[in-house]
């Protein structure tokens, strides 16, 4: 493997900045998922004194998700599902039927994370699909000298069990404690492809040395939280101003 050794990519793995940079992609889908209740309840319990934060708490509005709608307007290919009117013979593209679905939801993901992993599938009858990759599962080594090439690819499969190890040269598969794990039908850990067989996509043109930009969608959801946060407040109080005392008079 060169350089690239799997002490290196364990390390970058473990590293501070690494670890608090997949987070960041986590909750940014976490959030588009829809799933973010216990993100908000972490806001509130960060904002507010603990006796506020039991009574707003009960009262949690993840309704208006600032990031779901922009993603799902501004990040997607297509407004309406996709027709397609071919001349001729329509067999031969009858492979590729669901690239269209595949594609769109791949460029919303990339709206999001502004950056993701694709990599094409033949089936078994011949059609085409792709596999997309979040950055939250993975971390790369950039190319010295090609602000679009990887030389390294490392990513998490089977919910954290194991990772898999890329270059162009080789092809390992480690436990979640970075240890080998042999490939009887590779035993030599040799990548049969030549080239790290998935495609980095970014969002805009990349900068040299600089692979992961999950930060430009900070803002997107620093907006989904405060208006969770105001949607919650203004509960609270309407439910407080609810309140009445009789009055005599």
């Amino acid at each position: 493997m060169g350089e690239i050794t799997i002490d290196k990519m364990r390390k970058i793995w473990r590293s501070r900045s690494e670890t608090d940079r997949r987070q960041r992609v986590a909750e940014l889908l976490q959030i588009y998922s829809s799933d973010w209740s216990d993100l908000l309840d972490n806001e509130l319990r960060r904002l507010f004194l603990p006796q506020n934060y039991e009574k707003l708490s009960l009262r949690a509005d993840t309704s208006m998700n600032i990031l779901k709608w922009a993603t799902d307007t501004l990040g997607a290919i297509y407004s309406r599902p996709v027709s397609r009117e071919i001349e001729g013979d329509a067999g031969p593209w009858e492979r590729f039927r669901d690239l269209d679905l595949a594609f769109d939801g791949a460029c919303r993901l990339l709206y999001i994370c502004r950056e993701i992993f694709v990599r094409p599938i033949i089936m078994d009858d011949g059609s085409v699909i792709i596999d997309v990759m979040t950055p939250d599962r993975a971390i790369v080594i950039p190319s010295r000298d090609n602000p679009w090439g990887i030389e390294a690819l490392l990513y998490s499969v089977d919910d954290g069990k194991r990772f898999i190890l890329w270059t162009s040269e080789s092809h390992v598969q480690l436990t979640n404690e970075f240890e080998r794990i042999p490939q009887p039908n590779n035993p030599e850990e040799i990548n049969p492809y030549g080239v790290i067989p998935w495609l980095l996509f970014h969002a805009k043109y990349p900068i040299q040395g600089q692979v992961f930009n999950d930060l430009e969608s900070e803002s997107l959801k620093q907006a989904t939280f405060a208006t969770g946060i105001a949607k919650t407040d203004h509960a609270h109080l309407r439910h407080l101003q609810s309140f009445k005392q009789m009055v005599f008079t």
